[in-house]
Protein backbone atom coordinates (compact mmCIF):
# COMPACT_ATOMS: atom_id res chain seq x y z
CA UNK A 1 0.00 0.00 0.00
CA UNK A 2 1.80 3.71 -0.86
CA UNK A 3 3.18 5.61 1.83
CA UNK A 4 0.44 8.55 2.43
CA UNK A 5 2.03 12.16 2.59
CA UNK A 6 5.77 10.09 2.11
CA UNK A 7 7.70 13.25 2.09
CA UNK A 8 6.44 14.29 5.41
CA UNK A 9 7.29 10.88 6.96
CA UNK A 10 10.97 11.45 5.22
CA UNK A 11 11.89 14.48 6.71
CA UNK A 12 10.69 13.28 10.03
CA UNK A 13 12.99 10.15 9.88
CA UNK A 14 15.90 12.00 8.04
CA UNK A 15 17.47 13.40 11.30
CA UNK A 16 18.00 9.73 13.22
CA UNK A 17 19.01 8.05 10.08
CA UNK A 18 21.81 10.97 9.58
CA UNK A 19 22.81 10.55 13.66
CA UNK A 20 22.81 6.89 13.17
CA UNK A 21 25.45 7.05 10.12
CA UNK A 22 27.60 10.09 12.82
CA UNK A 23 27.35 6.98 15.22
CA UNK A 24 28.52 4.50 13.09
CA UNK A 25 31.31 6.67 11.72
CA UNK A 26 32.39 6.69 15.08
CA UNK A 27 32.47 3.37 16.11
CA UNK A 28 34.83 2.24 12.28
CA UNK A 29 36.79 5.10 13.22
CA UNK A 30 38.09 4.97 17.07
CA UNK A 31 36.14 1.27 17.76
CA UNK A 32 34.91 3.37 21.23
CA UNK A 33 31.66 4.52 22.18
CA UNK A 34 30.38 6.07 25.63
CA UNK A 35 27.77 3.90 27.26
CA UNK A 36 24.96 6.24 26.25
CA UNK A 37 26.24 6.78 22.43
CA UNK A 38 26.04 2.47 22.59
CA UNK A 39 22.37 2.69 23.79
CA UNK A 40 21.09 5.19 21.02
CA UNK A 41 23.20 3.67 18.64
CA UNK A 42 21.21 0.12 18.93
CA UNK A 43 18.01 2.13 19.57
CA UNK A 44 18.39 4.03 15.98
CA UNK A 45 19.53 0.83 14.53
CA UNK A 46 16.26 -1.03 15.45
CA UNK A 47 14.23 1.96 14.68
CA UNK A 48 15.85 2.36 11.02
CA UNK A 49 15.43 -1.57 10.82
CA UNK A 50 11.91 -1.07 10.75
CA UNK A 51 11.68 2.21 9.03
CA UNK A 52 13.42 0.20 5.98
CA UNK A 53 11.41 -2.69 6.31
CA UNK A 54 8.16 -0.24 6.21
CA UNK A 55 9.80 1.56 3.47
CA UNK A 56 10.38 -1.79 1.96
CA UNK A 57 6.66 -2.30 0.70
CA UNK A 58 4.98 0.79 1.47
CA UNK A 59 7.70 3.29 -0.71
CA UNK A 60 8.49 3.65 -4.65
CA UNK A 61 11.44 5.47 -3.43
CA UNK A 62 13.88 3.47 -4.55
CA UNK A 63 16.95 5.46 -3.57
CA UNK A 64 15.88 5.77 0.04
CA UNK A 65 15.15 1.94 0.28
CA UNK A 66 18.61 1.51 -1.10
CA UNK A 67 20.40 4.01 1.27
CA UNK A 68 18.35 2.70 4.58
CA UNK A 69 19.65 -0.85 3.43
CA UNK A 70 23.41 0.08 3.34
CA UNK A 71 22.80 1.71 6.83
CA UNK A 72 21.41 -0.94 7.95
CA UNK A 73 23.89 -3.34 7.10
CA UNK A 74 26.41 -0.81 8.21
CA UNK A 75 24.80 -0.59 11.42
CA UNK A 76 24.92 -4.16 11.80
CA UNK A 77 27.87 -5.05 10.99
CA UNK A 78 29.16 -2.27 13.98
CA UNK A 79 27.08 -3.93 16.53
CA UNK A 80 27.79 -7.96 16.19
CA UNK A 81 31.42 -7.36 15.00
CA UNK A 82 33.75 -9.45 17.08
CA UNK A 83 35.52 -6.64 19.34
CA UNK A 84 39.03 -5.57 18.39
CA UNK A 85 42.02 -7.20 20.28
CA UNK A 86 44.70 -5.21 21.64
CA UNK A 87 48.46 -6.11 20.25
CA UNK A 88 49.49 -8.10 23.34
CA UNK A 89 46.35 -9.83 23.46
CA UNK A 90 46.92 -10.69 19.75
CA UNK A 91 50.24 -12.26 20.68
CA UNK A 92 49.11 -13.99 23.56
CA UNK A 93 46.67 -15.93 21.86
CA UNK A 94 49.25 -16.51 18.74
CA UNK A 95 51.82 -17.17 21.16
CA UNK A 96 48.84 -20.06 22.46
CA UNK A 97 48.07 -21.45 19.29
CA UNK A 98 51.93 -21.85 18.59
CA UNK A 99 52.48 -23.70 22.04
CA UNK A 100 49.54 -26.21 20.37
CA UNK A 101 51.02 -26.53 17.11
CA UNK A 102 54.15 -27.03 18.93
CA UNK A 103 52.68 -30.14 20.70
CA UNK A 104 50.97 -31.68 17.66
CA UNK A 105 54.26 -31.47 15.55
CA UNK A 106 56.80 -32.30 19.14
CA UNK A 107 57.77 -35.54 17.20
CA UNK A 108 59.87 -33.18 14.89
CA UNK A 109 61.24 -30.79 17.69
CA UNK A 110 62.30 -33.84 19.40
CA UNK A 111 64.24 -35.04 16.55
CA UNK A 112 65.68 -31.23 16.21
CA UNK A 113 67.01 -31.77 19.64
CA UNK A 114 68.19 -35.55 19.26
CA UNK A 115 70.49 -34.24 16.40
CA UNK A 116 71.88 -31.44 18.16
CA UNK A 117 72.79 -33.57 21.57
CA UNK A 118 73.90 -36.75 18.90
CA UNK A 119 76.45 -33.74 17.28
CA UNK A 120 77.21 -32.58 20.96
CA UNK A 121 78.38 -36.06 22.00
CA UNK A 122 80.07 -37.38 19.35
CA UNK A 123 82.04 -34.26 18.61
CA UNK A 124 82.34 -33.84 22.11
CA UNK A 125 83.89 -37.53 22.20
CA UNK A 126 86.22 -36.92 19.39
CA UNK A 127 87.74 -33.60 19.99
CA UNK A 128 88.81 -35.55 24.09
CA UNK A 129 90.28 -38.48 21.88
CA UNK A 130 91.78 -35.97 18.68
CA UNK A 131 92.54 -32.52 19.65
CA UNK A 132 95.01 -32.27 16.69
CA UNK A 133 91.21 -32.54 14.52
CA UNK A 134 90.02 -29.12 16.51
CA UNK A 135 90.94 -26.95 13.31
CA UNK A 136 88.31 -28.90 11.09
CA UNK A 137 85.56 -28.73 13.46
CA UNK A 138 86.14 -25.06 15.03
CA UNK A 139 86.52 -21.51 13.10
CA UNK A 140 89.27 -19.65 13.71
CA UNK A 141 87.31 -16.62 14.80
CA UNK A 142 85.84 -18.65 17.99
CA UNK A 143 88.66 -18.92 18.79
CA UNK A 144 89.02 -15.84 21.11
CA UNK A 145 85.45 -17.10 22.04
CA UNK A 146 86.41 -20.27 23.44
CA UNK A 147 89.58 -18.70 25.17
CA UNK A 148 87.15 -16.26 27.08
CA UNK A 149 84.86 -19.34 28.12
CA UNK A 150 87.98 -21.36 29.51
CA UNK A 151 88.81 -18.70 31.60
CA UNK A 152 86.00 -18.82 33.58
CA UNK A 153 85.60 -15.29 33.47
CA UNK A 154 83.21 -12.92 32.38
CA UNK A 155 84.53 -9.26 31.30
CA UNK A 156 83.04 -6.50 33.51
CA UNK A 157 79.66 -4.64 31.23
CA UNK A 158 78.42 -1.59 32.11
CA UNK A 159 74.29 -0.76 31.15
CA UNK A 160 75.23 0.80 27.58
CA UNK A 161 76.93 -2.63 27.23
CA UNK A 162 74.28 -4.31 28.35
CA UNK A 163 71.97 -2.89 25.87
CA UNK A 164 73.94 -2.83 22.99
CA UNK A 165 74.47 -6.91 23.53
CA UNK A 166 70.26 -7.07 24.08
CA UNK A 167 69.74 -5.56 21.22
CA UNK A 168 72.41 -7.45 19.07
CA UNK A 169 70.93 -10.84 20.66
CA UNK A 170 67.16 -9.69 19.78
CA UNK A 171 67.90 -9.12 16.27
CA UNK A 172 70.51 -11.45 15.48
CA UNK A 173 69.33 -14.80 17.27
CA UNK A 174 66.17 -14.45 15.67
CA UNK A 175 67.65 -14.11 12.27
CA UNK A 176 69.37 -17.59 12.74
CA UNK A 177 65.96 -18.98 13.91
CA UNK A 178 64.29 -18.02 10.59
CA UNK A 179 66.66 -19.05 8.63
CA UNK A 180 67.15 -22.67 10.32
CA UNK A 181 63.13 -22.86 9.60
CA UNK A 182 63.26 -21.63 5.62
CA UNK A 183 66.49 -23.28 5.10
CA UNK A 184 64.55 -26.53 6.19
CA UNK A 185 61.89 -25.79 3.77
CA UNK A 186 64.45 -24.94 1.30
CA UNK A 187 66.04 -27.90 1.12
CA UNK A 188 63.71 -30.90 2.32
CA UNK A 189 65.21 -30.68 6.23
CA UNK A 190 68.49 -31.02 5.30
CA UNK A 191 69.94 -27.68 5.76
CA UNK A 192 68.43 -27.62 8.97
CA UNK A 193 69.92 -30.71 10.15
CA UNK A 194 73.15 -29.24 9.15
CA UNK A 195 72.86 -26.38 11.09
CA UNK A 196 71.63 -28.29 14.65
CA UNK A 197 74.35 -30.59 13.74
CA UNK A 198 77.08 -28.21 13.60
CA UNK A 199 75.93 -26.18 16.91
CA UNK A 200 75.77 -29.24 18.68
CA UNK A 201 78.64 -29.97 17.76
CA UNK A 202 80.39 -26.10 18.49
CA UNK A 203 79.25 -26.49 22.27
CA UNK A 204 80.07 -30.34 22.65
CA UNK A 205 83.71 -28.95 21.49
CA UNK A 206 83.63 -25.50 23.76
CA UNK A 207 82.30 -28.01 26.81
CA UNK A 208 85.24 -30.43 26.56
CA UNK A 209 88.02 -27.70 26.38
CA UNK A 210 85.99 -26.33 29.60
CA UNK A 211 86.06 -29.40 31.16
CA UNK A 212 89.88 -29.76 30.59
CA UNK A 213 90.12 -26.23 32.15
CA UNK A 214 88.11 -26.61 35.15
CA UNK A 215 85.40 -24.09 33.79
CA UNK A 216 82.88 -26.61 32.81
CA UNK A 217 80.09 -25.80 35.74
CA UNK A 218 81.40 -21.70 34.89
CA UNK A 219 79.54 -22.47 31.57
CA UNK A 220 76.84 -24.33 31.73
CA UNK A 221 75.84 -22.07 34.43
CA UNK A 222 76.22 -18.97 32.71
CA UNK A 223 74.48 -20.27 29.37
CA UNK A 224 71.65 -21.39 30.95
CA UNK A 225 69.18 -18.85 31.88
CA UNK A 226 69.52 -17.23 28.72
CA UNK A 227 69.83 -20.98 26.80
CA UNK A 228 66.53 -22.34 28.11
CA UNK A 229 64.54 -19.96 25.93
CA UNK A 230 67.40 -19.48 23.00
CA UNK A 231 67.88 -23.38 22.63
CA UNK A 232 64.23 -23.77 23.26
CA UNK A 233 62.87 -21.52 20.29
CA UNK A 234 65.79 -22.68 17.88
CA UNK A 235 65.17 -26.74 18.72
CA UNK A 236 61.29 -25.74 17.75
CA UNK A 237 62.59 -23.31 14.64
CA UNK A 238 64.70 -26.35 13.59
CA UNK A 239 61.53 -28.96 14.44
CA UNK A 240 59.60 -26.50 11.46
CA UNK A 241 62.94 -26.86 8.85
CA UNK A 242 62.19 -31.11 9.59
CA UNK A 243 58.68 -30.91 9.20
CA UNK A 244 58.77 -29.15 6.14
CA UNK A 245 61.42 -31.66 4.79
CA UNK A 246 59.08 -34.35 6.08
CA UNK A 247 56.33 -33.12 4.32
CA UNK A 248 57.90 -32.54 0.97
CA UNK A 249 59.85 -36.50 0.86
CA UNK A 250 57.10 -38.38 2.82
CA UNK A 251 53.24 -36.47 1.78
CA UNK A 252 51.91 -39.83 3.35
CA UNK A 253 48.21 -40.52 1.40
CA UNK A 254 48.10 -36.72 1.43
CA UNK A 255 49.18 -34.94 -1.83
CA UNK A 256 52.32 -33.22 -1.44
CA UNK A 257 50.63 -29.95 -1.97
CA UNK A 258 48.07 -30.58 1.11
CA UNK A 259 51.14 -31.59 3.34
CA UNK A 260 53.56 -28.72 2.73
CA UNK A 261 49.94 -26.91 3.25
CA UNK A 262 49.44 -27.85 6.68
CA UNK A 263 52.37 -27.56 7.46
CA UNK A 264 52.64 -24.35 6.86
CA UNK A 265 49.93 -23.30 8.98
CA UNK A 266 51.70 -25.09 11.72
CA UNK A 267 55.12 -23.94 10.64
CA UNK A 268 54.12 -20.27 10.93
CA UNK A 269 51.91 -21.36 14.89
CA UNK A 270 55.40 -22.68 15.82
CA UNK A 271 57.71 -20.05 14.68
CA UNK A 272 55.73 -17.15 16.30
CA UNK A 273 56.44 -19.06 19.84
CA UNK A 274 59.78 -19.90 18.62
CA UNK A 275 60.80 -16.30 17.90
CA UNK A 276 58.92 -14.82 21.36
CA UNK A 277 61.19 -17.24 23.09
CA UNK A 278 64.45 -15.90 21.46
CA UNK A 279 63.42 -12.52 21.60
CA UNK A 280 62.89 -13.27 25.57
CA UNK A 281 66.36 -14.66 26.15
CA UNK A 282 67.59 -11.56 24.50
CA UNK A 283 67.86 -9.49 27.84
CA UNK A 284 68.27 -12.30 30.15
CA UNK A 285 72.19 -12.63 28.09
CA UNK A 286 72.34 -8.71 27.81
CA UNK A 287 71.83 -8.38 31.13
CA UNK A 288 72.08 -11.41 33.12
CA UNK A 289 73.46 -14.32 32.17
CA UNK A 290 77.18 -12.60 31.40
CA UNK A 291 76.43 -10.39 34.48
CA UNK A 292 79.83 -10.82 36.91
CA UNK A 293 77.81 -9.07 39.52
CA UNK A 294 75.48 -12.10 39.65
CA UNK A 295 76.73 -15.06 41.43
CA UNK A 296 77.16 -18.42 39.21
CA UNK A 297 74.66 -20.53 41.85
CA UNK A 298 71.84 -17.90 41.00
CA UNK A 299 71.97 -18.31 37.47
CA UNK A 300 72.23 -21.77 37.66
CA UNK A 301 68.72 -21.51 39.76
CA UNK A 302 67.69 -19.33 37.61
CA UNK A 303 68.04 -21.33 35.01
CA UNK A 304 66.21 -24.58 36.25
CA UNK A 305 63.47 -22.88 37.21
CA UNK A 306 62.98 -21.09 33.79
CA UNK A 307 63.36 -24.60 32.35
CA UNK A 308 60.55 -26.22 34.42
CA UNK A 309 58.65 -22.90 33.62
CA UNK A 310 58.81 -23.42 30.00
CA UNK A 311 58.51 -27.42 30.20
CA UNK A 312 55.22 -26.66 31.61
CA UNK A 313 53.99 -23.82 29.83
CA UNK A 314 54.29 -26.43 26.76
CA UNK A 315 52.48 -29.29 28.72
CA UNK A 316 49.83 -27.13 29.50
CA UNK A 317 48.53 -26.03 25.85
CA UNK A 318 49.78 -29.25 24.58
CA UNK A 319 46.92 -30.61 27.10
CA UNK A 320 44.52 -28.00 25.95
CA UNK A 321 45.42 -28.82 22.22
CA UNK A 322 44.51 -32.73 22.93
CA UNK A 323 41.57 -32.02 24.58
CA UNK A 324 39.92 -29.94 21.38
CA UNK A 325 41.45 -33.34 19.18
CA UNK A 326 39.64 -35.32 21.59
Amino acid sequence: MPLKNEEAYLNKRTGSWRRLEELCVAAERTSRLTGDEVVEFVRLYRRTAGDLAYLTTHSSNAQVVEYLNALVARSYSQIYRAPRKGFLQALWEAIEKGAEATYRRRMFVFVSIAIFVLSFLSQGALHASRPDLRTFFVPPEMDANFAGWRSGVHEERDLSMSIQASAFYASNNPRVGITAAAIGAMTAGIGTFAIMWVNGGLIGILSVECLNAGTLGFLYSSILPHGVPELGGAFIAGGIGLMFGWAILVPGNKTRTLAIKEAGVDGFRMLVVALAMIFIAAPIEGFFSFNPAVPQWIKLVFGLLFMVGWISFFRIFGRRATERQA
